[in-house]
């Protein structure tokens, strides 16, 4: 069994993982650190009654004197915590955000780092939501060097409007690191979604004279070995991925342009199952294992 803790017990993301691991069929939660709570995880989560004796704890835990992965939601306020600096013999996914645009531990997308990851990295940064969906839809022309002029994308949902300028250097990042001759610009459009949701949707439009056939071919074969991304017929919205850790994205031409509608749920596939899955990855699981149902 993998032995996990969590730093980190309050928000939505935080909650959404402890779900997951509390169930994961291969991994024990030992220990849930808050700076501040300190209570049962059943008291302060009502849905795990029955399910968990665990206590959140706000004195440090022996973090990695029995951990084999920690996993930091929040980053702590009453004790230094640098990731960089943490033994080598236990792994860690970083959920902050911190280190998204540092090369010193490996970008948690597992669609572009799914072999870093499965051979031996220790540290993981998982993508911030609203990058991850484009990055998503966008990725397979930048390894086919096809990403000509600038991306103009228009968010609904996502937890990122307010640091729109983080997400942009995160995207941009991954797509010269993949088609090193872009050299235009990402540019974001932010948009309430209409009904109350944790789903983001993202228009991502950009030239291309490819054939739509052609493309969707493309997308399909890229995709085909990754266990959470598919091409579908019509325009996802943020019903189709609520509660789920997919991506789904539809391809279509608009006025001389390719625009990819990509959908996903930003507390799951935008952060806590994503983080999981990386996990899986790391220790060797089967990516879809503890992920399937929520």
């Amino acid at each position: 069994m993998i032995k996990a803790g969590i730093c980190g017990a309050q928000g939505d993301v935080a909650a959404a993982l402890i779900k997951i691991l509390v169930f994961h069929p291969d991994v024990t939660l030992l220990w849930v650190y808050d700076d501040v709570l300190s209570t049962k995880l059943d008291t302060h989560y009502r849905w795990l009654t029955g399910d968990t004796h665990l206590s959140i704890v706000n004195e440090r835990p022996p973090m990695f004197d029995d951990a084999n992965v920690v996993f930091v939601v929040s980053r702590p306020k009453n004790f230094a915590l640098n990731v960089l600096e943490l033994p080598q013999g236990a792994k860690v996914v970083d959920l902050t955000g911190t280190y998204n645009l540092d090369d010193r531990l490996t970008y948690g997308l597992s669609e572009i780092n799914r072999k870093l990851m499965v051979r031996g990295c220790y540290r993981v940064a998982v993508p911030g939501d609203v990058a991850h969906v484009v990055e998503l839809a966008v990725l397979p022309l930048a390894k086919n060097l096809m990403v000509i002029g600038d991306i103009d994308v228009d968010i609904e949902g996502g937890r990122e409007a307010g640091n729109a300028e983080k997400c942009v250097q995160e995207i941009e990042r991954l797509v010269r690191g993949v088609q090193s001759s872009f050299s235009s610009s990402v540019k974001l459009s932010f948009a309430a979604a209409a009904k109350p949701t944790t789903a983001i949707v993202a228009k991502v439009s950009l030239a291309c004279s490819t054939g739509i056939d052609v493309l969707e071919e493309l997308y399909e074969n890229y995709y085909d070995d990754h266990n959470f991304t598919y091409i579908i017929d019509s325009d996802p919205v943020a019903a189709d991925v609520m509660g789920t850790n997919k991506c789904l994205m539809h391809l279509e031409r608009i006025d001389n342009k390719l625009v990819i509608t990509a959908a996903i749920d930003g507390l799951l596939k935008g952060g806590a199952a994503t983080a999981v899955h990386d996990m899986n990855l790391l220790f060797g699981l089967h990516e879809r294992v503890g992920l399937e149902t929520f």
